[in-house]
């Protein structure tokens, strides 16, 4: 029964997994309006019934609620730019991953999340690409 927010779905293959393995309810949002058809059609091609897909901008999006897991796949400036929004909607206790940030932007985006109050779980690097798990300190 646990939940998650897929920022920046793409092709919605996180939401996909997560219902895969679990999760009771997905959201997903993604800024391009062809990502967001391709993961509906994906999350159909899959039988998946619990993910709700829509088009929103991250950066004017408010979240309503917060979210036991959080996956960010986004540029690492709009991640920044974001990070106020992209925290507010992870759970105390919760975790956050941010992915789709280069080597060079690693350090930047990570001292902008830590500043937002979230703890450094582990750093993933593969070629030019880093992936970032975090923890939202509980209350």
């Amino acid at each position: 029964g646990w939940t998650m927010l897929d920022v920046g779905t793409g092709s919605g293959i996180l939401a996909i997994a997560a219902e895969k393995l679990g999760a009771g309810k997905v959201e997903a949002f993604d800024y391009d309006e062809r990502a967001v058809k391709a993961a509906q059609a994906n999350t159909r091609r899959n039988r998946c019934r619990r993910i709700r897909m829509a088009k929103k901008d991250l950066l004017r999006w408010k979240p309503r609620r917060t979210y036991p897991v959080v996956a960010a796949n986004v540029f690492s400036e709009i991640l920044r730019l974001a990070a106020p929004q992209i925290t507010a909607a992870v759970r105390p206790g919760g975790c956050l991953i941010l992915s789709g940030i280069l080597r060079p932007q690693e350090s930047e985006t990570l001292r902008t999340f830590l500043a937002q109050g979230l703890q450094l779980e582990a750093a993933s690097r593969r070629g030019k690409w880093v992936t970032l798990q975090l923890r939202r300190t509980p209350r």
